[in-house]
């Protein structure tokens, strides 16, 4: 190899390195751009949506290539054979009929062993698609009740939340009013008894001092 044949190599192999820089250029500008909104493909438009049904395929395209290449490649043997039979009768007696009846066959066969591989490969990603939207759901779901729970109003402290409690028994009401009225629940003033000289409660008889007030009772 002369000189030609070394800058030869040079010009390919700075064109190479030119080519790859290139391409590591446009896969960050798409990774940056569009690919990383791949998970918000329903709300992508246009072209957007586009470059990513391409990059992440949603359906397997190349299950309707293999269906037209098995449709064509059939056709293409039985006409082989049909005009070996009519119009090349020098042509072998038995190769026309195998590419009639049996190679159809075996394209047949053939293109179902791909088709069985493809189809579980879509099955696999319609579940992973499906499990994916489901966690989505169960996110928002559970972002949701938490946003509920913390918009709910709370007291401030606990002791406020048991005197609102104890406010609203009908018990504490009840005594709070016989307590502002000068009254108790123990003894009344229809009761006999001993009056307290002190605070004028009325104590049972055999009482020594006052059930209220603590003063020696005369």
């Amino acid at each position: 190899m002369g000189y030609y044949g070394f800058e030869s190599l040079a010009y390919y192999l700075v064109r190479f390195t030119e080519n790859i820089m290139v391409t590591l250029l446009i896969v960050l500008v798409l990774y940056g751009g569009i690919l990383r909104r791949s998970k918000e493909r329903d709300s992508v438009d246009g072209f957007s949506r586009i470059i990513i049904d391409f990059f992440y395929p949603r359906k397997l395209w190349i299950l309707g290539v293999l269906r037209f290449l098995f449709v064509m490649i059939t056709v293409m043997f039985i006409v082989n054979g049909l005009s070996s039979i009519f119009f090349y009768k020098q042509y072998d007696k038995f190769l026309p009929y195998i590419e009639i009846f049996i190679a159809p066959i075996l394209c047949r066969l053939i293109f179902e062993t791909f088709f069985m591989f493809i189809n579980l490969a879509q099955n696999v990603m319609n579940i992973s698609n499906y499990l994916n939207a489901e966690k989505q759901s169960a996110q928002e779901n559970n972002s949701n009740n938490m946003a509920d729970i913390l918009d709910t109003p709370k007291l401030e402290n606990s002791s406020e939340q048991s005197n609102i409690s104890l406010e609203t028994t009908p018990l504490m009401k009840k005594l709070a009013e016989e307590e502002k009225e000068g009254s108790t629940i123990i003894g009344s003033a229809d009761d006999k008894g001993i009056a307290c000289p002190n605070c004028n409660y009325n104590n049972p008889e055999e009482s020594v001092f006052c059930g209220k007030c603590g003063a020696k009772l005369l």
